[in-house]
């Protein structure tokens, strides 16, 4: 094999390596902007969960995390992050315990009373 033919081979080499590297970024950009628009999505459906389970504590209340995952049909990991964001906004607190279906106690928590009212 010639040393020219030998360049030859090593310039393609190096060809296919610039090129599956620049696919690697594509991609990489591709998964960053699947990822932005994916979060982007999710925020009006967090807004809308949390609603949800503050107008089951609303009407419900006082009811600990397994009754507003059950009564409004939301998964338990679904439910209590929005519960939990209810509460660091002050929109609703403890109101002492009840008791899961299988006896455990848990949190009951209501809508905090309006004072305007």
């Amino acid at each position: 094999m010639t040393i020219q033919h030998q360049l030859s081979l090593l310039d393609q080499i190096r060809a296919e390596e610039v090129a599956q590297a620049e696919r690697l970024e594509r991609e990489m950009v591709s998964t960053q902007t699947t990822r932005q628009e994916a979060e982007r999505s999710i925020k009006p459906s967090a807004a809308a969960y949390r609603e949800q389970v503050y107008r089951c504590i609303e009407w419900n209340g006082p009811i600990c995390d397994e009754a507003i995952a059950e009564l409004t049909g939301l998964n338990p990991s679904t439910a209590r992050p929005r519960r939990i964001e209810l509460a660091k906004a002050g929109r609703i607190e403890p109101a002492g315990a009840t008791h899961t279906k299988s006896g455990r106690r848990a949190v009951a928590w209501r809508v905090v009373p309006d004072p305007s009212f």
